[in-house]
């Protein structure tokens, strides 16, 4: 998407920025733009290259942000399969002059049997069916955004 379709979705949906993959010394870490204590975020990476956005990952973070980029972190440089292949990915298009910018949004408790419990699960589902992405359920429960012909799995 352009710059002025890829604001008012952020508008739209109350995104703030909230960091930057970046590569120093061929490992990937994250320049952290918002260092919230609080917990139950969903974000998103975006693939910015030239003028298009592109959303190319959906999560969710139960805990900060701070917590759960540093899972992925840890995945990347060699902590799971899965987090090496995205790490791959985001190399090579950190090669080709992309960046892969961090935006998040607090997700707010709702009101279950009358107890209040943390959304960013139910609406990290809303956010991947909103965007129209396929989505692959694997044996675990988990599922796989595909964008394009890039693969980064949750």
């Amino acid at each position: 998407m352009e710059l002025s379709e890829f604001k008012s979705f952020l508008e739209k949906f109350s995104f703030f920025e909230a960091g930057e993959i970046v590569l120093s010394d061929d490992k990937l870490s994250f320049n952290y733009l918002n260092r919230s204590l609080q917990k139950g975020f969903v974000y998103i990476w975006v693939e910015k290259f030239e003028s298009t956005y592109s959303i190319v990952y959906i999560g969710k973070a139960g805990k900060t942000l701070h917590a759960r980029f540093s899972q992925h972190k840890g995945g990347f440089n060699g902590g799971s399969v899965t987090g090496r292949k995205n790490g791959v990915l985001i190399k090579n298009g950190i090669s080709l002059g992309k960046r892969y910018l961090i935006y998040a949004r607090k997700s707010p408790l709702i009101e279950v049997f009358g107890e209040q419990v943390p959304s960013e699960s139910i609406e990290e589902i809303a956010l991947i069916k909103k965007m129209n992405y396929g989505i692959v359920h694997s044996i675990q429960g988990k599922y796989t955004l595909i964008v394009l012909d890039v693969y980064f799995v949750m």
